[in-house]
């Protein structure tokens, strides 16, 4: 499989039902021009803005190496909740799930500089955030900020949708996101299960320009490879990896989903930001 086979752009008129088409037959959708010029350079200075803020003294700050992340980006930054959940951001993931309204599950900002040497293995993003952890076999552990996390099951992760928004160009040679098509169908495992279902199987590389985003199914399995040259002077890999869950979504067991104090809503015709001052009972 080729990477042209899941790249659209927002010129084309079939542009919603193209996407719905590669997100069920492929796992994933790469919109080369998600946002434009304007809209890119806005997301990057946002971006900048809260990556220094948080290096300096947030405890949502994680680094190892030159790998580092911020959790809860939109409880963080506002301003990157309204840059990024445009109009077309909300009709393209609307339309995985038949158009349902969706709710915001996590956000996290992520970025590489370069210098790191080993790969970032196979996985599926199929951790959720919930209210409480109940300690059972299903605990993944609580990340920066005290969120609780846990396995999804499989039901419930067919009605997530995951957007990487690229920050910053994502290039094949300096260790762009890889792919394995088809993997969304997979049932939920760990790093091990994932890696030995694979195998030697390369994947598809996606590199991508700034101001795109790949949309994806969170069971689809997906790495990175260490850089094989080094970045140019002042180049960084950021991504917003943005995920969401259908309204009707549920986890098991009597749980709910962990409730961010900037909530967001999608639906067809646009996002609706919601700030409240409510947190999460411990």
């Amino acid at each position: 499989m080729t990477l042209d086979k899941i790249t659209f752009t927002r010129s084309d008129s079939r542009i919603r039902s193209k996407v719905r088409e590669a997100i069920d037959e492929h796992g994933c959708a790469l919109i080369a021009d998600l946002y434009d010029k304007a809209e890119t350079q806005a997301i990057q200075d946002a971006a900048s803005d809260l990556e220094a803020r948080a290096m300096g003294e947030d405890s949502e700050f994680y680094k190892e190496g030159s790998v580092w992340a911020i959790k809860s980006v939109f409880d963080l930054s506002s301003d990157l909740a309204r840059l990024t959940q445009t109009r077309a951001f909300a009709s393209l993931l609307t339309a995985t799930v038949d158009d349902d309204p969706m709710l915001l599950h996590a956000a996290t900002m992520m970025g590489k500089r370069g210098g790191e040497t080993e790969p970032v293995a196979w996985h599926q993003d199929n951790g959720i955030p919930v209210d409480r952890d109940l300690h059972d076999e299903r605990r993944k552990g609580v990340r920066e900020g005290g969120v609780p996390y846990r396995f999804g099951t499989k039901d419930v992760l067919d009605l997530c949708i995951e957007c990487r928004v690229h920050v910053d160009i994502q290039r094949e040679e300096g260790g762009c996101l890889v792919v394995m098509p088809g993997s969304h169908r997979w049932e939920v495992m760990d790093y091990d299960g994932v890696a030995e279902k694979i195998g030697d199987q390369p994947g598809l590389a996606c590199p991508a320009p700034a101001g795109s985003a790949l949309i994806f199914r969170p069971m689809l399995a997906h790495m990175s490879h260490p850089p094989r040259k080094p970045l140019p002077d002042g180049e960084s890999r950021r991504t917003i990896q943005i995920q969401y869950a259908a309204e009707s979504a549920k986890p098991e067991k009597g749980l709910n989903f962990y409730r961010w104090k900037q909530p967001v809503r999608l639906t067809p015709d646009g996002a609706e930001l919601q700030p409240t001052a409510d947190c999460n009972d411990a």
